[in-house]
């Protein structure tokens, strides 16, 4: 299961993302998705995302957790690895 959560993305890319996953709620994604379709449609966020777009990949993934998260832009929320565990810290 794949999550992507895109903020201030153009419509361009939300309707291109629509291609590939399903559009459950305003910037959310889900999908199962092959390492490489997710790759290449990670590169395309990063390559159309705006300056202040912000996005969230979640995948499963063979770490501790389960899961693996990349971020692209300015997050409200970082991500820390700690030892191998993911842990949320709120930006000030």
């Amino acid at each position: 299961m794949t999550v992507l959560l895109v903020d201030r993305a153009p419509g361009k890319l939300r309707g291109e993302l629509t291609r590939f996953m399903l559009y459950i709620s305003e910037g959310v994604f889900v999908g199962r998705l092959s390492a490489p379709v997710r790759e290449g449609l990670w590169e395309m966020v990063v390559r159309q995302a705006r300056p202040r777009t912000v996005a969230v990949l979640v995948y499963a993934t063979d770490t501790d957790q389960g899961f693996a998260i990349r971020y692209h832009g300015k997050p409200a929320h970082k991500i820390e690895d700690f030892e191998g565990v993911a842990l949320v810290r709120l930006a000030p």
